[in-house]
């Protein structure tokens, strides 16, 4: 349950990112890469993350739906549904549970430094702040980026969570960091 919980909190922290203005629009796919195919691998304990787009679809007005199946321990442990278009990017369902209302997790007409959000996800209330923390250059095993700091602090069902992470342009998230519960990143 624990796992479980630990894979849904990360879920929910990973696909939030900066607000941007209208005008980058066309940044979008620099930031939250969601070609069917690309993946990002995190390091959880001894255990490897992955997350897949699996099936993306174009409609006419440049919408974009993908769904992102995520594996641990090299089983899928779950999907999420993302939605772009104009006015953001969206999380819609996490495995075949609808997020209502869906839950913003890029702002493209604001450029506040931070925005809060109220979901429910099932019987599951979501409630989260979301803080952008600016530019700084960040080291990891790939390379070293400038990278985008966001800090996500939220209540998942009764669970407290703190991750901090980091965007890169074509890459998506490179770096994060979490509390969830007691568990700390290492």
């Amino acid at each position: 349950m624990l796992r479980s919980l630990l894979v849904l909190c990360l879920l929910s922290a990973m696909a939030v990112a900066a607000p941007l203005p209208k005008a980058t629009f066309k940044k979008l796919k620099d930031y939250y890469p969601l070609a069917k195919g690309h993946k990002w691998t995190y390091q959880l304990d001894e255990n490897e993350i992955v997350v897949v787009v699996t099936d993306c679809s174009e409609e006419n007005d440049g919408t974009k739906t993908a769904v992102l199946t995520t594996q641990f321990g090299g089983k899928d442990v779950s999907t999420e549904t993302i939605r772009t278009g104009r006015d953001g990017i969206f999380r819609t369902k996490v495995n075949d549970s609808s997020i209502e209302p869906p839950v913003q997790l890029l702002k493209f007409d604001k450029e506040d430094a931070e925005w809060e959000f109220t979901s429910m996800l099932g019987p599951t209330k979501i409630v989260s702040k979301v803080k952008h923390l600016g530019e700084e250059k960040i080291n990891v095993e790939a390379g070293t980026y400038t990278a985008i700091k966001l800090q996500f602090d939220s209540i998942v069902g009764s669970t407290e969570t703190h991750v901090t992470y980091w965007l890169v342009e074509n890459v998506g998230i490179a770096q994060l960091d979490y509390k969830i519960g007691k568990k700390e990143s290492p």
